[in-house]
């Protein structure tokens, strides 16, 4: 019985790598959940509903699967799991989650110089994201302050009292 649905979990996987090459990833999605209800710890299909979730510019949903797959990967693997999983959180724009990630990734692994451009991306969004909203408080305060004259004019004006 457990060699059958290994068996059913290898042809299924197949099916859904070929459909996901040839960029069909709706009927490669497909595939590889059917391969996980055959063998529901193969995080390598975990892996691939991850990938396809992440093409189909749905990056939570990858996030989620990347996450399955890592808590079950084998270490050679992680790497480039968590260098995927980088990248969704990249893309949901969560830069400092994802530099997180991105620092787990050793140094001397394959990936690393993908990976440091990632984090020096993630490093400026921050940066860009803290510049804008120290800007946005400035222009709140501005206003708040410009009310407040406009404010003062309005209620001490009929008595005389000029600024």
């Amino acid at each position: 019985m457990k060699n059958e649905a290994l068996s059913k979990n290898i042809e299924l996987y197949s099916l859904g790598d070929k459909a996901f090459k040839k960029g069909r990833l709706s009927e490669a999605r497909k595939y590889f959940k059917l391969s996980l209800e055959a063998c529901p710890d193969d995080y390598d299909a975990m892996w691939a509903l991850g990938s396809c979730y992440y093409e189909l510019g749905k990056p939570k949903k990858a996030e989620e699967w990347y996450r399955r797959a890592i808590a079950l990967a084998d270490e050679e693997d992680l790497p480039a799991l968590r260098f995927n999983l980088g990248n969704s959180l990249l893309d949901q724009e969560k830069y400092q989650l994802a530099q997180d990630v991105y620092l787990e990734i050793p140094r001397t692994s394959d990936i690393w110089q993908a990976t440091a451009r990632n984090i020096e991306l993630t490093i400026e969004r921050l940066e860009s994201e803290k510049s804008e909203r120290v800007n946005q408080s400035y222009r709140q305060r501005k206003y708040t302050l410009g009310r407040g004259k406009r404010v003062f004019r309005e209620n001490y004006a009929h008595r005389g009292i000029k600024r």
